[in-house]
């Protein structure tokens, strides 16, 4: 019920009860008010029939001060005695008599009934009229007297009139109003408050169990309802699965399109997931763009694996946000109760791991859990809490990869490489804690020292006469959290670096996720004197016109290219086109992974301008650059 239909209701039921027990009060002082009247009348009357006893009634005065002495009791305004017609008639003008004067008079003495009235009067009070008709009876004091006059029993002798003013009464009733309108206003007023508790309490019960985003369980009703349904399916030996959805690279659409349409996206995607699942299974938002789908009465396997297809294929279609189509996939990890674990944080951590593990194999795809997962996920963590101190530690080193000019031999360039030598488990490869960095942000610091180290360094070969340029890969998140320019200009400043001689080098999927963002640092990078190079070309799916606008200077032919170039004739029309587009935008053409001398030669004859690969030698620790640099020569 609405909050302004409830309190309707209540204020309607508030004037009802005040209508009812004023109408109940108003009625018991009227029926006090009757009987004051008769008993006002009876005591009239008595008082009249001593005087006709007595003889005395005829004495005006005597009537008069009756009359004024019953008038002067207390609410009585106004006491007349009225005659019966037929009674008047037989007395003549002996008795003092007084004719009806209204229809209320005339009532009471026709119909021998007392008859009353409560009259409105214009100055807002009311007053109370009784008429008490006088039944002649055998017991009256004056019968000797009727005798005489042959009036007989049962007849009307007459009638007494009594005014009675309620200004007492309706002061009463006033109060009584009074008293329960303040009732009321409390009852409504405690009524309201708990209505309003009410709506308050679900909106807090909906904040705390649901997800503003989706309308979705969240996590604190996802515990609750997984921990039922386990103790559900351990009493009924069925199975439960638990499916952990992770969206993959949801942070592009946030940062590429802005969050409200991040929002409407979890939001369509909550939608999806909802209509693949039955009512009694649950669909929850765990916090970011993580998803768990609980499945309740599982009979076998084949039942979660169609489920886990039915959504891949479900948020595999573009979602329509705000007039443009989006396209996203999602990694599924899959833990079933009771073989992948005995409780809701073992099996919501395994179905986690499992998820991971569908990332690492290529995004877009599910995976059930599985025993190496966990040890999978325990090195994960253990490689991720050595990589915070690692720094510190200083446990990385910088490698350094001879970029050759092909046409006069010389190295022209050197591309710095990190390298990971950890205290206890050795020589960690980039490939296994570059991606953990970039995941952790850790990537931001890493990133800092490594650029400040190698200028540092070529600041020294600079020194020492050797003219080559050196090469830093940036990770996706520093372009898109570190402030890069000012971190350039800031490392520039302090180790005295010539712009010139450092060369940037970003993946072309950076040039995809954030085109215009990157043209603008960019453009500020090129205006400083720093290189830029596009790294792994021709695997990303750049705009060619959009390339054409950057101030770039190089572009860095991925190795997968060139390592069938000898064989593959297709690769080899790649590479040419390449080289070929580079040449008519004014860029250098490099290629990586050269380590043939036939690839050295193809390389050669499509006019490749610069090659770096192991063929001329491997990335080497500072000091053997230096030997190298020295002697000027490539060792076989």
């Amino acid at each position: 019920m609405a909050p302004s239909l409830a309190m309707g209701v209540l204020l309607l039921l508030a004037a009802f009860s005040q209508h009812w027990i004023v109408s109940y009060f108003d009625s018991q002082i009227t029926g006090e008010m009757k009987s004051r009247s008769a008993e006002l009348a009876d005591g009239l009357i008595n008082g009249m029939n001593m005087l006709m006893v007595t003889g005395q009634i005829s004495d005006p005065e005597n009537r008069k001060l009756l009359l004024r002495k019953m008038a002067d009791s207390k609410g009585v305004d106004e006491v007349r005695i009225i005659r019966a017609k037929q009674v008047q008639d037989q007395f003549g003008t002996g008795l003092p008599t007084e004719q009806a004067q209204d229809d209320l008079d005339r009532q009471a003495i026709e119909t021998k009934t007392p008859v009353f009235s409560i009259k409105q009067l214009p100055d807002g009070k009311r007053e109370f009229r009784t008429v008490i008709p006088f039944i002649v009876s055998k017991d009256f004091r004056g019968t000797n007297c009727l005798n005489c006059h042959h009036v007989e029993v049962g007849s009307v002798n007459g009638a007494t009139s009594i005014l009675l003013n309620m200004d007492e009464a309706d002061a009463h009733i006033a109060r009584v109003k009074h008293w329960v309108w303040a009732g009321d206003i409390i009852i409504v007023l405690m009524l309201a408050l708990i209505v309003i508790w009410r709506k308050v309490d679900r909106r807090i019960q909906t904040l705390a169990n649901y997800d503003a985003v989706t309308s979705l369980p969240n996590r604190n009703l996802l515990h609750d309802r997984l921990s039922q349904a386990i103790n559900f399916a351990r009493r009924y030996e069925r199975m439960v699965a638990i499916l952990f959805i992770d969206l993959d690279d949801f942070k592009v659409v946030n940062d590429s399109l802005g969050h409200n349409v991040g929002d409407q996206l979890l939001s369509e995607l909550g939608k999806r997931l909802t209509g693949c699942v039955r009512e009694a299974d649950s669909v929850a938002r765990l916090g970011g763009d993580e998803f768990v789908i609980v499945l309740t009465g599982i009979t076998h396997r084949d039942g979660v694996v169609f489920i886990a297809e039915k959504m891949l294929e479900s948020l595999s279609r573009p979602f329509i946000l705000e007039g443009r189509e989006v396209f996203i996939s999602s990694s599924i990890g899959i833990a079933v109760f009771p073989k992948d674990g005995e409780n809701e944080a073992t099996l919501l951590k395994n179905a986690d791991s499992a998820m991971y593990h569908a990332k690492e194999r290529g995004k877009g795809n599910y995976q059930f859990y599985a025993t190496e997962m966990n040890e999978m996920a325990l090195e994960r963590l253990s490689l991720i809490n050595d990589l915070h101190r690692a720094l510190e530690r200083g446990e990385f080193t910088l490698h350094y990869q001879p970029q050759i000019n092909l046409k006069s031999g010389k190295i022209t360039g050197v591309e710095a490489l990190i390298r990971w030598q950890h205290s206890q488990k050795g020589l960690i490869p980039p490939l296994k804690f570059i991606p953990i960095a970039e995941e952790t942000r850790l990537i931001l610091p890493i990133g800092q020292w490594i650029l400040h180290t190698v200028c540092a360094q070529a600041v020294e070969w600079h020194k020492q006469g050797f003219d080559l340029t050196v090469s830093v890969n940036l990770s996706t998140i520093q372009v898109e959290e570190q402030r890069l320019v000012e971190l350039v200009d800031n490392t520039l400043r302090e180790t005295g670096m010539n712009p010139k001689y450092l060369e940037l080098e970003l993946t072309e999927n950076i040039l995809i996720e954030r085109p215009d963002a990157i043209y603008k640092i960019f453009q500020q990078l090129r205006e400083r004197g720093v290189r830029l190079a596009i790294d792994d070309f021709g695997t990303g799916y750049s705009s060619l016109s959009y390339l054409s606008k950057l101030p770039i200077d190089k572009l860095k032919i991925d190795r997968s290219f060139v390592r069938d170039i000898a064989d593959d004739a297709d690769d080899r029309s790649i590479v040419e086109a390449i080289i070929s587009m580079s040449h008519s935008l004014r860029l250098k053409a490099i290629a990586e992974g050269v380590e043939t001398q036939e690839q050295e030669e193809i390389l050669r004859r499509l006019n490749c301008d610069e090659i770096q690969g192991y063929l001329f030698s491997k990335p080497l620790p500072r000091d053997e650059l230096g030997a190298m640099l020295t002697a000027n020569t490539c060792p076989a």
